[in-house]
């Protein structure tokens, strides 16, 4: 598989002393350095990724992550519910009608919202990032490439590189455009000239996403008996083995 970015994605989790430390630190409602929100975030999405991953039969670099969006959003929600964080699911094609749909989570940790997002990968395949992909039939968009294609086009791949190598990163307004706008510009049912005028400032992005929340594709029972079920105080080593 070939991505139109230079990306290694995360491929080691912190300590598993350090995870139990900071987990239990949240249950118990205590504050955190903003090290160990990373560490958190970092262990998640590393975790989610080598899941799905190990799934497919595929490895954390090669997995493309396809389709896999709902599965990793109720992995990562019910996993910071058992946490007592905040963590808003939301569907891109609920919010912006017509667009690529895809699912992510907003998490709201002390002071700051952080886009936790580890499929966000899948969209920057290059055969799937393609001017080609475009169908236009009697002057309507009918299909369009992936998001990735927009980011590259609006020269955005800075801004949205550290979501793609750690799978989560602040929801500040900069990442809330370029994020919005990557998807708002997959809309169907419109002319091609309409394409550049699918963008929004990225406050506008921040309340439409923060003010949404969307139904979980997965319940907890389905995700355990898949094995997929994240819990907490019990974090893996490199091999997949629970640590007693």
């Amino acid at each position: 598989m070939e991505r139109i970015v230079s990306v290694t994605l995360q491929d080691k989790a912190p300590s598993r002393e350090t995870i139990t430390k900071i987990e239990e630190l949240c249950q118990n409602h205590m504050p955190l350095k903003e090290s160990e929100i990373n560490s958190l975030l970092e262990n998640l999405c590393w975790k989610v990724r080598k899941k799905i991953a190990e799934a497919n039969e595929s490895n954390i670099q090669d997995d493309s992550y396809a389709f896999k969006c709902d599965l990793a959003q109720s992995m990562i929600v019910y996993y910071f519910q058992k946490l007592g964080i905040s963590a808003n699911p939301v569907n891109t094609n609920e919010v912006l009608n017509g667009t690529c749909g895809h699912s992510f989570v907003l998490v709201t940790i002390q002071d700051k919202i952080y886009l936790v997002d580890p499929t966000y990968i899948q969209f920057f395949e290059k055969d799937k990032c393609d001017v080609e992909r475009f169908t236009i039939i009697n002057d309507t968009v009918c299909t369009s490439p992936d998001p990735g294609f927009f980011i590259e086009l609006n020269q955005a791949e800075e801004t949205v590189m550290p979501l793609l190598e750690k799978g989560y990163i602040e929801f500040k307004e900069e990442v809330a455009k370029a994020y919005g706008d990557s998807f708002f510009q997959t809309k169907t049912g419109v002319s091609p000239s309409q394409i550049k005028y699918n963008v929004a400032t990225g406050t506008l992005y921040k309340k439409w996403f923060e003010s949404y929340t969307s139904k979980l594709s997965k319940t907890e029972e389905e995700l355990r008996k898949m094995g997929l079920l994240l819990e907490p105080f019990q974090p893996e080593d490199f091999t997949g083995k629970r640590f007693r």
